[in-house]
């Protein structure tokens, strides 16, 4: 009964402290987004109940001692749409050829220019079409709630 016992108390505590050291790594990952600073300036035009919307979704490594936002590694559009119940997902190739406003450069260097709204505005008129094709596939138009 005693052995018993004691393997009731040893199971127990792992439990418990598995479960503290699951809490305080979900304190720590979401401290990293109130480290974050929420965009500011950058239009958002709500849709309509039950219309389509586009999210765009960028990620980069935080560099806490860099003066400037640094390049996205990744960029996502997401669109939702409630009439047709899909949702489609696009990843935006970062290295894509784009016209800045400092010349031509790849599409993560965007946002370091220009921050959100420069990002967005050239996703907004980036045609992505395939090069063999003469006219292109998809305009993303969504981007300014269209």
């Amino acid at each position: 009964m005693a052995l018993l016992l004691a393997a009731v108390l040893v199971i127990s505590a792992v439990a418990a402290t598995t479960a503290v050291a699951g809490l305080l790594q979900i304190k720590q990952i979401t401290g990293y987004f109130d480290e974050t600073p929420a965009f500011t300036n950058v239009p958002v035009k709500l849709p309509n109940p039950g219309q389509p919307q586009t999210i765009l979704v960028i990620g980069s490594t935080i560099a806490r001692e860099r003066p400037i936002p640094p390049p996205h590694d990744t960029m996502m559009l997401i669109r939702l749409n409630a009439s047709s119940s899909t949702i489609n997902l696009l990843s935006v190739p970062r290295d894509l050829k784009v016209q800045l406003p400092s010349g031509q450069a790849k599409l993560n260097a965007a946002y370091s220019e220009g921050g959100v709204r420069l990002l967005i505005d050239t996703l907004s008129r980036r045609s992505f079409r395939d090069p063999d094709q003469p006219r292109p596939r998809c305009q993303l138009r969504c981007l300014r709630g269209s």
